[in-house]
């Protein structure tokens, strides 16, 4: 899974975590993958007065 834009209005953001016991009685892998998605409007435009302490 990749980062991608869809449209030029999403952005997906995949976060993969993998957690592979060193012990295990039959193989299995355990894993979380979230997508985070992100809609153009949901950008910040004022981002030097958020830095600043703006809302």
């Amino acid at each position: 899974m990749e980062i991608g834009v869809i449209n030029n209005r999403f952005e997906i953001l995949p976060e993969a975590e993998w957690n592979l016991p060193e012990a295990q009685p039959y193989p299995y892998f355990l894993g979380f993958i979230d997508l985070n998605i992100v809609y153009e409007k949901d950008y910040r435009k004022d981002l030097e007065d958020w830095v600043n302490g703006g809302d």
